[in-house]
């Protein structure tokens, strides 16, 4: 681990526990309600179609599919395995570390520099967005 890296490591845990140290803020509203099924109807994302495509290369960032369904499917498709928690990485950016050509995934890093790997058909450009964390983590920031 570079040094730059250790010192934003470290800078993110003494957010953590600055978060940490805070009291929950209050809600005002009753019970939260499952939030409403996005389908690819509703939402009009351009996919990218392969690893080969413009705006797949190291260090740039892309944003997860809002689409569930999306995911599943394309997440089917590249043979990554059972997962139940898909759902975490809907809408989340993250930074493209490293390319599989062999089944079009991307390794994406999150905010906290955890690591993924997300089939990149199931992903579209950030359009320079810093990366975010996955909604299991969201209590430590992501909105």
């Amino acid at each position: 681990m570079s040094y730059e890296n250790a010192l934003k490591t470290v800078d993110f845990l003494l957010e953590v526990l600055n978060e940490a140290d805070k009291p929950a803020p209050a809600d005002d509203k009753p019970a939260t309600k499952a939030a409403p099924k996005t389908t690819e109807s509703d939402v009009k994302e351009e996919y990218f179609t392969s690893v080969e495509d413009d705006g797949v290369t190291e260090g740039k960032t892309v944003q997860v599919t809002k689409v569930l369904k999306k995911l599943e499917a394309e997440w089917l498709e590249a043979e990554l395995g059972l997962n139940d928690d898909k759902g975490m990485y809907l809408g989340a950016v993250g930074k493209i570390v490293e390319i599989e050509e062999d089944d079009d995934t991307v390794q994406l890093r999150w905010e906290n520099y955890d690591t993924c790997w997300i089939p990149v058909k199931a992903c579209v450009d950030a359009k320079g967005a810093k990366e975010t964390l996955p909604v299991f983590l969201s209590h430590l920031g992501r909105k």
